[in-house]
């Protein structure tokens, strides 16, 4: 590529040469996919460089090969960095005016650069899964619920009227949708990702007297929320050298004189392994929950800030981090998961640590990327997408960087496209073609030698059918 930008060749043919390593996973709406993984089901992060917006789409491409043995690699690892990549991938850097700008791999060896880290996507529309029953489990619930009213001495028919109510209009609950949920609710859902337990239908959040503050603030929090709780403290004992507060939720199913709000609408977000609704998140939404569940987990100091090494979180929770770290990367965050480290005890799960800011891009600095020699003896897999932006979101080693894709490649003195390889899709055709419409100091026109019939069947580039 070097040789053709400099004029010394005349020609190239695209034989995909510009992947990521085997170990680099692609942002999807399902969260970081691997090599193995994916497949053309799946909606691929597609970012753009004019606004740093992120949407999803189908890849037009996935492309999966041995690494030649003559392929050199650009990697980085150190100081929340970390990437590999065939030596001319396309990269994307910050250039005048911290304006975004494209170059090859090979010319950030060495180099401190800043790269993007994240971008802004729109909240999915994404519902809860509605309890429901068919109507024969709805009849063995009158039935039981009309005994029940009958013990407590009220006649068969009031019981029966009474039966068919309660069980109707429990039926009639429905969950929150995510657009539905205020900002106080995901505060609440996230320090309960934290620090809370439902066991029994029974709601529980505890904490520690020793952080006043953050007890103060959860107190706030839950009566914005409206949800009924009751609140008790529970002596230190054991282990446990201060006092515990503890918060019960009403789940809010009762009716008559038993009738509260609880947590039953926001139920199918509390749950420890982290939940695909959070995908349906604004981007305000997703920092509240962020901030309960830093609170709860995280070097918070009750309530101050978490130190030089930024907002951080520690736990056995892996799936819950790696689908936050999915949201918050289209939510505007810069988040970084390590591990897994050992637990403090031969028997204690291996642990992880998340943490995050507000921050669209990254900066190389201490550690710079090296150039990786050839490896004759090499039996590593290199892969990539085609996204309809060129650009996509990848995770190494848990650190988030968006790069060009497969078909990353800017000559714009191009002025001859030979089309060898037939194509159904518009996207991939202009992406085709789009290598030598560029403008360029001398060019005044591009000749398209279509050996495939994709111009007549697709049109040309500037009248494209469907």
């Amino acid at each position: 590529i070097a040789d053709f930008r400099s004029g010394k060749l005349r020609a190239l043919v695209n034989v995909a040469v510009l992947c990521l390593d085997e170990k680099t996973e692609i942002l999807t709406s399902c969260g970081f996919i691997g090599i193995d993984e994916i497949s053309r089901e799946h909606e691929i992060a597609a970012w753009h460089i004019d606004d740093e917006s992120i949407h999803f789409e189908r890849p037009s491409c996935i492309i999966k090969r041995p690494r030649r043995d003559d392929e050199e690699m650009v990697s980085i690892r150190g100081n929340g960095m970390s990437f590999r990549v065939t030596e001319n991938h396309t990269m994307v850097i910050a250039h005048q005016n911290y304006k975004w700008k494209t170059i090859s791999a090979h010319e950030l060896v060495g180099k401190k650069r800043c790269l993007p880290a994240s971008g802004i996507a729109k909240p999915i529309n994404i519902v809860p899964e509605q309890t429901s029953l068919d109507d024969r489990a709805i009849a063995t619930r009158i039935r039981a619920t009309s005994y029940t009213y009958r013990k407590a001495g009220q006649t068969k028919e009031l019981a029966r009227s009474n039966a068919e109510f309660a069980v109707r209009q429990r039926q009639a609950m429905k969950y929150k949708t995510p657009s539905e949920l205020t900002n106080d609710e995901c505060r609440l859902i996230g320090f309960w990702l934290g620090d809370g337990s439902i066991s029994r239908g029974q709601c529980a959040i505890s904490q520690s007297m020793r952080y006043s503050n953050i007890i103060k603030w959860l107190d706030d929090v839950l009566v914005s929320t409206g949800i009924t709780f009751s609140r008790f403290i529970r002596p230190s004992s054991g282990n446990l050298t201060e006092n515990v507060v503890i918060w019960t939720l009403s789940r809010g199913t009762g009716f008559g004189p038993q009738k509260v709000d609880g947590y039953h609408g926001i139920e199918p977000y509390l749950n420890k392994k982290g939940s695909q609704l959070y995908w349906g998140l604004s981007q305000d939404q997703f920092g509240c929950l962020l901030e309960g569940f830093w609170y709860a987990d995280g070097n918070h100091g009750n309530r101050a800030y978490g130190g030089p090494g930024g907002i951080k979180v520690v736990g056995t929770q892996y799936s819950l981090y790696n689908i936050l770290q999915a949201v918050g990367t289209c939510r505007g965050y810069r988040m970084i998961l390590n591990g897994p480290y050992a637990g403090r005890k031969a028997n204690h799960n291996e642990q992880w640590s998340s943490s995050w800011r507000k921050a669209s891009r990254m900066y190389i600095a201490k550690a710079r990327p090296q150039l990786e020699q050839a490896d004759p003896d090499t039996n590593e897999r290199v892969w990539c997408v085609t996204s309809p932006t060129g650009y996509i979101v990848t995770r190494r080693n848990g650190v988030v960087t968006i790069t060009g894709n497969t078909t990353g490649f800017d000559v714009p003195e191009v002025d001859c496209i030979a089309l060898l390889r037939a194509t159904k899709s518009p996207v991939l055709y202009t992406q085709i073609l789009g290598r030598g419409m560029r403008i360029a100091h001398g060019k005044d026109s591009c000749l398209v030698l279509d050996f495939t019939d994709t111009i007549a069947s697709l049109g040309p580039v500037d009248a494209i059918k469907g």
